[in-house]
């Protein structure tokens, strides 16, 4: 896939770069969303196997 585009696909690179940030809002909301709707206090901690 070429790195640079002609002129007229300047409607195309706007578009793919719409989607992106759409998808990176999108991935941000739902892992907010995610933590709210999961408490760190009820789940369990990722650290366990650095205690003996």
């Amino acid at each position: 896939m070429p790195l640079r585009f002609p002129r007229r696909s300047l409607g195309v690179e706007i578009a793919v770069s719409l989607t992106l940030k759409a998808l990176a809002l999108a991935a941000m909301a739902v892992f907010l969303f995610g933590a709210e709707s999961r408490p760190p206090t009820s789940a369990p901690p990722l650290t366990t196997g650095t205690k003996p």
